[in-house]
């Protein structure tokens, strides 16, 4: 979701080797899925020449959102970045959803 800039190509290269990280970029993702999957905020990211700030914030935004995701997932084994959209669908209420009587039926629209 986001571009990946090598800020030191040797450090990098050495943390993937002692597998201290799994792939290059894939650390904001990971950061974006968990927190939008737990109904909490997207993190808010600022950069500066020398650094880069990430806030994360401890509140719950929607507790229905959490559930909603997990059902969804579960229905369609849906992909890292198809549960962020998700998340960030339904905290800007441009998603609803319904779980109807039956289990194994999840229904949603995207605000228009």
């Amino acid at each position: 979701m986001h571009t990946t800039v090598r800020r030191n190509e040797h450090l990098a290269r050495l943390f993937h080797d002692l597998r201290l990280m799994e792939r290059e970029g894939s650390g904001y993702d990971k950061i974006f899925e968990v927190l939008l999957s737990h109904g909490r905020p997207a993190p808010e990211l600022v950069e500066g020449h020398d650094r880069v700030q990430v806030t994360i914030r401890r509140r719950i935004l929607k507790p229905e959102i959490i559930d909603f995701i997990a059902k969804a997932d579960e229905a369609f084994q849906l992909t890292q970045r198809e549960r962020i959209a998700l998340g960030l669908l339904a905290q800007h209420d441009a998603l609803t959803w319904s779980c109807p009587q039956r289990p194994d039926m999840l229904r949603f629209e995207i605000a228009s």
